[in-house]
């Protein structure tokens, strides 16, 4: 299916990616890794990323401080898995987000 196409089936999409405007990234010269805080305290030693890896993956096994030392994460976006934690941090990285106007 090329942009702007419908699936094969014929259905419609209800927002074709031909309406879609690109514009250009732009506001990477503002960009500041000090304007997002470092992950916050949820529970003890868990921090919020540790806490998110551990209930979206499998099996996970956490080091006494937390950090998680094997599992599994699986991601619905590309249908692979990973055994490595430090594969699953982000969906977009934050200086691309604030590039592209997030």
């Amino acid at each position: 299916m090329r942009c702007g196409e419908g699936p094969a089936d014929g259905r419609v999409p209800t927002r074709p990616q031909a309406a879609l405007t690109v514009a250009a990234e732009a506001h990477a010269s503002t960009y500041d890794r000090a304007l997002f805080p470092l992950w916050i305290t949820i529970s003890g030693t868990c921090n919020t990323r540790e806490t998110v890896l551990k209930r979206d993956g499998s099996n996970v096994v956490t080091s006494s401080s937390c950090a998680p030392t094997s599992g599994h994460w699986y991601s619905p976006y590309g249908g692979a898995t990973w055994t490595a934690a430090s594969d699953v941090d982000y969906m977009v990285p934050l200086a691309e987000a604030w590039q592209s106007g997030a």
